[in-house]
């Protein structure tokens, strides 16, 4: 095996780091997108809510028995 100059040490450390950084961004730009889907579909349940109630509504009971 080939002994690195302390020069090839160095690039191989940082190759690894710039590669770490993307791939901690990848993962980043994947937790974002989970959580912004998450609150677009709370604000579309809250929406709706408010459309089809006309405001502030009690909070949702079963209907109850004739």
């Amino acid at each position: 095996m080939e002994h690195e100059t302390p020069a090839q040490q160095y690039l191989r450390r940082w190759a690894q780091a710039v590669i770490d950084m993307i791939i901690l961004d990848m993962i980043n730009r994947v937790l974002i997108a989970v959580v912004a889907r998450q609150i677009h579909a709370i604000v579309q349940d809250v929406m709706r809510d408010l459309l089809t109630t006309g405001g502030c509504a009690p909070p949702r009971q079963p209907p109850a028995a004739p």
